[in-house]
């Protein structure tokens, strides 16, 4: 597998990409590794052949900054520096004013926690550097920051080289779907790195990584090869939920990357998560004929983020997300269910419904979870699988093809009212066999 190509310069980034309140930068090298995922004792260091972080508690803490809130306060500290062309910012008057910037909800426990990691965070000594590059401090060491009567740290310097490394490699990120994804730090971790590696590639060109270099980039030691992969796939199924400008392949080489572009998607470059979607019932062949209008349905509740491999040491506050967290959206088990790309490895969402007293046994298929009649593919899977209503390319057809002759058991049953719970259905699901985007 090929790896990523040399980076091509970044200097234009910030002065190409359109001005955009949805806009976080931050700092390539900070994408390109992981930070402590959870509370550490002592200090951490990653370093790979393009980045390296290290990052030192001060010597009132033994414990190094961790975890989502980590991420999110070092993205919004290189963010305002990039936005004020200076090293000197300010992050507000207090937590909760910074939380609702970026879309986290406001509780007590949030605000102690981002607060205490903010401490952590400015106490500590981070370093990072690029390319081979000299370490450079994040904060300017000269400049201890003044803590508010409410113990926030509102102002902040910054290294002036670190400054002028940021401003010359920063990184375009979407607030929107950082706020998606802030309940799992590895899967803000494969986000930016997304974006890092597609930043330095014209749209459309693939980009490769194996997993030996994701590992050492994002990998815990108490992680083998194995456990690491299912971990960094479930960050990277995330991604893709709420990510709809990216396409992404794995295989057992690696992973690899490209942009999608418009005509693909029909979403915008920075796509808002769709969280008030709606469903219908997948038609039966000749239901275009019908009258009767088609009558969306609600979507069940998001049952919820994969669960973290890694226990937390020391329990701490995760955010809360002010918008539905993008999943695996379905009605009930009596109703149409669907199947998003994380679970099947294709392009597309899979509607199965019950019979409902139809003979021939159906499945649909939608380019995303928004039901549209008009974008609506029927399938017919007796005596042969073949489109009997819209129509999607030769290819996305044989991956379907191949998807629901590998899982036609598990069509079948809920076809026949054989399965009670969305659980049963999602815990049967099989992904298609042959690799390719999805």
């Amino acid at each position: 597998m090929t790896q990523i190509s040399k980076p091509r310069s970044l200097a234009a980034n910030v002065a190409a990409v359109p001005s955009d309140e949805h806009v976080l930068w931050h700092h390539a090298a900070l994408c390109q590794l992981a930070l402590p995922p959870s509370p550490l004792k002592g200090n951490w260091h990653r370093q790979v052949e393009t980045a390296a972080v290290t990052i030192i508690p001060g010597s009132d803490d033994t414990v190094a900054p961790s975890g989502s809130f980590l991420r999110l306060l070092a993205m919004c500290i290189c963010d305002a520096a990039v936005k004020s062309c200076t090293p000197a910012i300010n992050l507000g008057p207090s937590a909760a004013v910074l939380a609702s910037r970026i879309g986290i909800i406001v509780d007590q426990t949030t605000l102690d926690t981002i607060g205490n990691q903010l401490a952590r965070l400015v106490s500590a000594k981070v370093t990072v550097a690029l390319n081979g590059g000299p370490e450079l401090t994040l904060l300017d060491a000269r400049s201890k920051p003044r803590i508010s009567a409410n113990g926030w740290h509102p102002n902040l310097r910054l290294n002036a080289r670190f400054h002028s490394s940021l401003i010359e490699n920063a990184i375009p990120l979407d607030c929107r779907i950082l706020t998606e994804l802030a309940n799992s730090p590895a899967a803000m971790d494969a986000y930016a790195w997304i974006r890092h590696a597609l930043a330095h590639v014209a749209a459309g060109q693939i980009v490769s990584a194996t997993w030996q270099d994701l590992q050492s980039r994002f990998g815990t030691d108490r992680q083998n090869s194995d456990a690491f992969r299912s971990v960094f796939e479930d960050a990277l199924h995330q991604v893709f939920s709420v990510d709809l400008s990216i396409a992404i392949a794995v295989d057992d080489d690696g992973v690899s990357l490209r942009s999608v572009d418009s005509e693909e998607t029909e979403a915008n470059p920075h796509p808002t998560p769709q969280n008030d979607q709606t469903t219908a019932p997948v038609q039966s062949p000749g239901a275009e004929l019908s009258n009767e209008p088609v009558r969306p349905q609600p979507t069940a509740p998001h049952a919820g983020n994969p669960v973290e491999r890694d226990v937390d040491p020391e329990p701490q506050a995760r955010p809360h997300v002010s918008h539905a967290t993008t999943g695996t959206p379905a009605r009930s088990a009596l109703g149409p269910v669907s199947l998003q790309p994380r679970l099947t490895g294709l392009n597309q969402v899979v509607w199965l419904r019950q019979a409902n007293g139809d003979r021939d046994i159906v499945v649909g298929v939608t380019p995303d979870a928004q039901f549209r009649p008009e974008r609506l593919t029927v399938l017919a899977l007796e005596p042969i699988v073949m489109q009997v209503i819209g129509g999607i390319s030769e290819r996305d057809f044989e991956r379907v093809s191949a998807w629901v002759m590998t899982n036609r058991d598990l069509i079948d049953d809920v076809w026949e009212e054989k399965l009670a719970s969305l659980e049963d259905i999602y815990g049967r699901v099989r992904k298609v066999p042959a690799v390719g985007w999805r």
